[in-house]
């Protein structure tokens, strides 16, 4: 899978996003599940089995994230929603087509996801003739306002949301039919597509915007562009890192979204230095990064308990001085921090941290790391790409190496992508050999 283009025309994990806040699939590949993205399903059945398929009459290219699942009992939703992002009011656009379906037709949006049980979502069937706002809540779903009419159901349409406060308007191609006040959710909750039963249908050209400014992503700066992707296609990506043991290391056949690989981290690295710092880091190979934002998936397999981690590392020069970020379920002075190794243990620096993070247990979280080395600041995201979490400031090291691992834990990456200004070919010869 490829990446998508985001609002400053660089390119991001999930589809390709074309002006301000608009996705549009058309980097992502062919009959794989969609990148960024995380199917769920309110009820049970086999159903909310979303796919990217090519659709040469889409508006916004060829490529449609389309729910193709036709085993769903009548009672179950088909939910597909957008990962990283929390918003809460916001004006939301998509573009739809109804392709099959016995039971059920048609499609809609969702927002202030909390998850596969409570949310909003604006839905139109073709098969019934109605535009319908519901809510659901602890998975049942009660009608907030509907509105009898009839569309073509062999043609694009477009369905609009805006929510302000308790205030929901939702529009049909361009004509406002639904509203309603409602205070059922109130924090911001993902977004994302929705289908009932058997119907499906495709789906392209969402526009995501919160407070009247796009938000479908945290913004990459201008200038940047995407100078590495890895999605792990098979086992002979690991040739492409250099780690501190590569006997820790293994390809997994099954990554975040099912349809490509990952890198686990499975057991501890036979490694030790001087300096006391993380014992189980893989760097890219091949490449020296200054300025850049990272985002990747992770997961954490270890058992829980405090320092629990997994690990970012940057401005790697040696094995004794580089930067890393250390991303742990409780704070304290040695765990969740930014950390500096110049020539000597560890050191935290981050000016702002949170208490820490759940990591929970087999879940997959969306991380993004944002370094200038020109600021000196180094900004850290953890599932809500709006607020970081780790907040840092230091100018020792302007480029190095990049990688992951974790001090002495265990877990997977995947999906990792990396934009900048710009990048330098040179090859890692930092760790020694692994010991076999």
């Amino acid at each position: 899978m490829k990446s998508f283009v985001v609002c400053i025309s660089a390119l991001f994990l999930s589809s390709a996003l074309v002006g301000a806040g608009v996705i549009d699939f058309e980097d992502q590949k062919d009959g794989n599940a969609p990148k960024g993205w995380t199917a769920a399903l309110t009820g049970e059945g086999q159903g909310s089995v979303w796919k990217i398929s090519e659709d040469g009459s889409a508006p916004a290219g060829r490529l449609v994230l389309r729910q193709i699942g036709t085993k769903s009992p009548r009672p179950a939703f088909n939910v597909c929603v957008l990962d990283g992002t929390k918003l809460a009011d916001v004006d939301l656009t998509v573009a739809f087509k109804s392709v099959a379906g016995e039971i059920d037709t048609g499609g809609g949006l969702v927002w202030r996801y909390q998850d596969a049980k409570n949310y909003y979502v604006a839905r139109m069937n073709p098969l019934e003739d109605n535009f319908r706002l519901y809510k659901v809540v602890d998975g049942k779903r009660s009608q907030l306002a509907t509105e009898d009419i009839e569309i073509d159901p062999d043609q694009w349409h477009t369905l609009r949301v805006v929510h302000k406060g308790e205030a929901i308007e939702c529009s049909l191609n361009g004509k406002s039919l639904l509203s309603a006040k409602d205070a059922t959710f109130a924090d911001a909750g993902l977004i994302g597509l929705w289908t009932k039963a058997d119907a499906v249908t495709s789906f392209d050209k969402l526009v995501i915007a919160a407070d009247g400014k796009a938000a479908a992503k945290p913004n990459i700066p201008d200038g940047y562009k995407l100078l590495y992707a890895q999605d792990f296609e098979d086992k002979d990506v690991l040739k492409s890192f250099h780690m501190t043991d590569s006997n820790a290391w293994r390809f997994m056949k099954e990554g975040k979204d099912g349809d490509n690989g990952a890198i686990e981290l499975h057991q501890q690295s036979k490694y030790k230095y001087v300096v006391r710092s993380p014992l189980n880091i893989a760097l890219i190979d091949g490449k020296v990064f200054g300025d850049f934002v990272l985002e990747c998936d992770m997961v954490q397999t270890g058992k829980e308990y405090g320092h629990r981690d997994m690990c970012m590392f940057f401005g790697v020069t040696d094995r004794s001085r580089f930067y890393y970020v250390h991303m742990a379920t409780v704070a304290d002075p040695n765990a969740h921090n930014v950390f500096i190794v110049n020539d000597k243990p560890r050191t935290n620096i981050a000016k702002e941290t949170t208490k820490g993070v759940d990591w929970g247990l087999e879940k997959w979280h969306h991380v993004r790391l944002e370094r200038d080395t020109k600021a000196g600041t180094i900004k850290v995201y953890f599932d809500d790409m709006t607020k970081p979490i780790m907040v840092a400031q230091d100018k020792t090291f302007t480029e190095g190496f990049i990688g992951f691992g974790s001090f002495d834990d265990t877990g997977k990456v995947d999906n990792i992508r990396i934009w900048g200004p710009q990048v330098k070919e040179k090859k890692a010869e930092i760790f020694p050999q692994p010991v076999k």
